[in-house]
């Protein structure tokens, strides 16, 4: 980016040095060589101009995206399913209205927010997978009163 800046300025300053020149130019061939050697030098100057613009507005986009996944990180802390079985649940004080979700620990490493969606409910195992990256997890459930134990993650599926 400095560079790309650098690079700028120089044709630029090249745009004025070449200008100044033609002040003291009297033969009109040469004089009119010159001005579309200058209208050149400002073309390429202003797409330069544009290249940057466009990648300051990458930049900061990126830079706001990563500010609001920091604040969606906070609203969430890591969580046991089961033994073994990590998820992401959304803290007891966060004021919101949505219902009770859990979010792929993968993903959340990655910096995206997916949920797990319940496939299997049964009377002694839940089935949970990830739409994003496909991850499944299983919760067996353990006579009376439900004390929950992990199957082994059933890895990620092709999608």
């Amino acid at each position: 980016m400095v560079g790309e800046i650098f690079a700028s300025i120089g044709a630029v300053k090249t745009a004025f040095d070449m200008a100044k020149a033609l002040q003291g130019t009297h033969d009109a061939t040469q004089r009119d060589r010159a001005i579309i050697d200058l209208q050149r030098q400002i073309l390429s100057a202003q797409e330069e101009q544009f290249a940057l613009a466009a990648r300051n507005r990458e930049l900061e986009k990126e830079i706001a995206d990563l500010k609001s996944w920091e604040d969606e990180k906070r609203r969430y802390k890591m969580t046991s399913l089961a033994p073994n079985v990590i998820a992401f649940a959304e803290r007891q004080d966060v004021n919101d209205r949505s219902p009770a979700h859990y979010l792929c620990a993968n993903c959340f490493a990655a910096g995206r927010k997916s949920f797990f969606q319940q496939t299997i409910r049964g009377n002694r195992l839940d089935r949970y997978k990830c739409n994003s990256c496909g991850e499944e997890i299983s919760v067996t459930k353990d006579g009376p009163g439900h004390h929950y134990s992990a199957l082994p993650p059933t890895g990620r599926m092709d999608r």
